[in-house]
C-alpha cells in the first residue's frame, strides 16, 4: 500500500517532500481515510513542511468521502489559523463534503 511504501522510503533514509505528502493525502482522499489524512498532516509538520491549499483540499476531500463534515470544517478552521487562503477548488471540495454528510 501507499503507507507501506512511505514507511519503506523513510526507513531507507529518503526524506519525503511536499509532493510525497500530497500523494499520501490524495490516497486518503480517494479512499475516505480521514483519520490517516490527519496523521499525514502531523508527519508533515514534524518534518517542517507547512501544508498548502492543495494539501488542505485533499484533507477536506478525505473527510467528505467519509461523511465527516465536522472534520472537514475543522480542516477549514485550521487552514484559516495557519494563514493559508482557500481557493475555488478548496471551497468546491468543502461544498461537496456537505452533500455527503
Amino acid at each position: 500500500t501507499a503507507f507501506e511504501l512511505f514507511l519503506e522510503m523513510t526507513q531507507k533514509g529518503i526524506s519525503p517532500d511536499p509532493i510525497t505528502y500530497n500523494s499520501l493525502l490524495s490516497v486518503c482522499q480517494d479512499s475516505g481515510q480521514w483519520e490517516q489524512a490527519f496523521d499525514v498532516l502531523q508527519w508533515m509538520r514534524n518534518s517542517g513542511i507547512q501544508p498548502n491549499v492543495a494539501m488542505y483540499t485533499a484533507m477536506v476531500g478525505a473527510c467528505g468521502q467519509a461523511g465527516r463534515l465536522d472534520k472537514a470544517l475543522e480542516v477549514k478552521e485550521e487552514m484559516r489559523r495557519s494563514g493559508t487562503l482557500g481557493n475555488v477548488v478548496f471551497y468546491t471540495s468543502l461544498i461537496s463534503a456537505c452533500k455527503t454528510s
